[in-house]
């Protein structure tokens, strides 16, 4: 949003907002937690915007308790850092559901229903409030847990069987 970055103009930067301070609020409330974030390739573009990105996020969040993924690794590479993924809108959080990894989703200021219609919709947060909640459930869960109880089992392999 500072730079300038192009944008739907459905809500993202508000969701983004949002989701930020939810999950400081969640970070507040549950002392044992830690926050681990994933960057945007367009925050890893150069080590001045990674180190920018950084900062902001430090600013956001209790320093002594956020990690970040390391610029020259891929967020997949990363993923088991992660117990679950919350993002407002992201390709890479699919990935995560492919790979039956605990994940939602925060689109609460979005104009559009992003997901309408798909099995998607069962891991949709639209309020502080439900994202505190699911949370503290899914972090509870096993990933096979989830993924039953929301009804995406065939995410995971694209419900293809291993070998």
């Amino acid at each position: 949003k500072q730079r300038g970055d192009l944008a739907a103009g459905i809500g993202e930067y508000e969701s983004e907002e949002l989701l930020i301070q939810s999950i400081s609020k969640i970070l507040k409330e549950n002392r044992d937690l830690k926050l681990y974030i994933y960057f945007h390739p367009c925050e890893k573009e150069t080590d001045e915007i990674y180190q920018e990105a950084k900062e902001i996020y430090s600013k956001e969040f209790a320093s002594s308790r956020i990690e970040f993924c390391p610029k020259e690794i891929s967020s997949l590479a990363m993923f088991y850092k992660s117990d679950i993924a919350v993002s407002v809108y992201s390709s890479t959080n699919i990935e995560r559901l492919f790979l039956g990894m605990k994940t939602l989703y925060f689109p609460a200021m979005f104009k559009v229903k992003v997901f309408e219609n798909t099995s998607l919709e069962k891991i949709l947060i639209q309020s502080p409030e439900e994202l505190s909640k699911q949370v503290n459930i899914s972090l509870q869960e096993s990933d096979a847990e989830f993924m039953s109880k929301r009804g995406l089992e065939r995410y995971p392999n694209f419900g293809l069987k291993s070998n």
